[in-house]
């Protein structure tokens, strides 16, 4: 049980596991990262195929992170957050899922659920430059310091992968590795995002419009997966930067003449 701990000034993730189980709200809970490279990494190298294939993380904190406030890439159909506080980090969350095969045209149920979170892109506490972890952290091959934008963006649309893409030793973060699964959604349910807009008019950042919902740019191949809202609060957010859909890759779909 990991109960009221805090990580600070991590080279990799503060916190790093496959969760708990669905339902399990005592045995990881008030745990706090910031300053690191991230904040939670599922990681799925060592995440269980569980037995429900759900897992959960629960009463999750994280402040000035580098890359992503929670990340994952799981081989399993549902992952839950719930009651997370996340600020000031590049990407709050970017959740990766496994799914069915698509090319063999099959179908699995797969969710991920947000619930009961605040997300802020930019607290007073933020900075409009970008301070970057130490040489030593980059140079991991493990790192990928480099690859996300200066803009900060609250929750990239949850991507269902046919195939694992084995990030980061394959591939980096980003990278789908396969077609999209041809099922899969995420559901987002009392979500406050906060202080989306044009944070900063000089330094690193400015006049970059930071998103509190964005599709993952230029990393996704020709689809993205559906995002269903619920009970969505608003609080100093621009309406341009509520949500960003980019264009899909090019290179993956069939150029038919007609």
């Amino acid at each position: 049980m990991l109960h009221n701990n805090v990580a600070a000034g991590s080279e990799r993730a503060g916190f790093s596991g496959s969760g708990v189980e669905c339902g399990d709200t005592t045995s990881f809970v008030g745990n706090l990262a910031h300053s690191s490279l991230a904040g939670y990494w599922f990681d799925h190298y060592r995440t269980p195929r569980r037995a429900n294939g759900c897992a959960q993380l629960t009463n999750f904190t994280a402040f000035k992170i580098w890359e992503y406030g929670i990340y994952s890439e799981v081989f399993i159909p549902y992952v839950n957050i719930i009651n997370a506080r996340l600020a000031d980090c590049t990407v709050g969350i970017s959740l990766h899922l496994s799914g069915a095969a698509s090319l063999d045209h099959t179908i699995m149920d797969s969710k991920v659920l947000i619930l009961n979170t605040l997300v802020v892109g930019h607290s007073n506490n933020g900075h409009c430059q970008n301070t970057k972890p130490s040489l030593h952290a980059c140079k991991f091959y493990m790192a990928w310091c480099w690859h996300l934008p200066p803009n900060h963006v609250g929750i990239y649309i949850s991507a269902f992968h046919s195939e694992a893409n084995d990030a980061p030793i394959i591939f980096p973060w980003w990278a789908a590795g396969g077609y999209p699964a041809l099922y899969g959604h995420t559901e987002l349910d009392g979500v406050t995002f906060a202080r989306f807009d044009k944070p900063c008019s000089e330094g690193a950042r400015a006049n970059l419009r930071d998103f509190a919902i964005s599709g993952i740019p230029d990393r996704n191949p020709d689809s993205s997966a559906p995002v269903f809202t619920t009970n969505i609060k608003q609080f100093q957010v621009a309406e341009e930067s509520l949500a960003f859909f980019p264009d899909p890759q090019k290179s993956w779909i069939a150029q038919v003449l007609v």
